[in-house]
């Protein structure tokens, strides 16, 4: 088979089987015409566009942590700030990573997210509060001291 990508002739083990769909109730088995490295290669490619554009449009140019200002690529994570948009998302499919953000972009970014770092977007679903948004040093939790015994 030939690759509609790289145009290289290849074993037919180097493409997947394609996708079945449904067609009048029967299953329909529609080959690939890109062998698996063009594939993942192309997925990869959309999958990282999607990704920066989703980071940019809710977190600025260049995408930064909402709560503390981190700025690394890969620590930066998608927030579902509303209420609303924690319900709407419990009704639809569960979205997160690729799909969510292959969503987002094609709704033209509806409001609702915000870009947190991986640390304040955990601590948020944890406590409710990231720890920099608590003014002062007031702990989350109170760790007992283990020599006092009047507990």
């Amino acid at each position: 088979m030939i690759c509609t990508s790289c145009k290289q002739d290849k074993a037919s083990t180097e493409f997947y089987n394609g996708k079945t769909i449904k067609v009048y109730g029967a299953s329909l088995l529609l080959p690939t015409n890109e062998c698996k490295s063009c594939e993942r290669t192309r997925k990869e490619v959309a999958r990282k566009r999607d990704r920066k554009l989703v980071l940019e449009h809710y977190g600025g140019v260049p995408p930064k942590c909402q709560c503390c200002g981190e700025v690394i690529d890969g620590f930066l994570t998608l927030d579902h700030e509303a209420e609303e948009t924690k319900i709407a998302k419990q009704n639809e499919s569960r979205r997160s990573g690729t799909v969510l953000y292959q969503w987002l972009v094609s709704k033209e970014f509806p409001p609702g997210y915000a870009v947190l770092c991986f640390n304040c977007n955990c601590a948020k679903g944890i406590y409710g509060i990231c720890p920099h948004q608590i003014s002062g040093s007031l702990p989350l939790f109170e760790v007992p001291d283990p020599r006092d015994h009047t507990r």
